[in-house]
């Protein structure tokens, strides 16, 4: 008689990143072939500089009513 075992991973948890994915640097070849090859580390990292396109439109906004 053999038991079936119920997994205990949780499906709901993030996806885990290995650390060369972590330690790629911005727009090296390394990172271009992972933005090219991989959707989810392009989307990853897209998201997590959302926020910075944002800051840099709010700054030129600004410079251009302080240029006014």
């Amino acid at each position: 008689m053999s038991a079936m075992v119920a997994s205990s991973l949780n499906p709901e948890a993030p996806l885990f990143i290995p650390a060369a994915f972590q330690q790629v640097e911005d727009f090296s070849p390394q990172w271009w072939d992972l933005v090219k090859s991989t959707a989810w580390f392009r989307d990853h990292w897209y998201h997590q500089h959302q926020q910075l396109d944002a800051m840099a439109d709010s700054l030129v906004a600004f410079e251009a009513e302080d240029a006014i």
